[in-house]
């Protein structure tokens, strides 16, 4: 009786160990794949950042752009007017001769 005792106690320990292990081995690889998965997408959202950070940039510079271009035609509006009364030029004529002033 004392030897099948003992094989049973036995096998729950080795039953119980490998479950343990199992588990373990299971939480190491979800953990490892987790970790992976995060370490993809960080490097995603620093490629979507610099994207953003060039993008963000751009549009400064086209602001600045569309600012000068407006004080220009600004301008080159006030110098036109300059040549409201004079019927002997055409409308491009005026702007011509306004944008050269300019």
């Amino acid at each position: 009786m004392s030897l099948s005792w003992l094989s049973m106690r036995w096998g729950r320990t080795v039953i119980s160990i490998s479950v343990g292990l199992l588990i373990c081995f299971v939480s190491l690889g979800f953990s490892s794949r987790l970790n992976a998965l995060y370490s993809t997408t960080m490097a995603r959202m620093q490629n979507l950042e610099s994207g953003i950070e060039v993008l963000e940039k751009r549009v400064v510079e086209m602001s600045a752009k569309m600012n000068v271009d407006s004080v220009r035609q600004y301008n080159i509006d006030k110098i036109v007017a300059i040549f409201a009364h004079n019927d002997d030029l055409s409308a491009r004529e005026k702007y011509q001769i306004a944008d050269e002033i300019y």
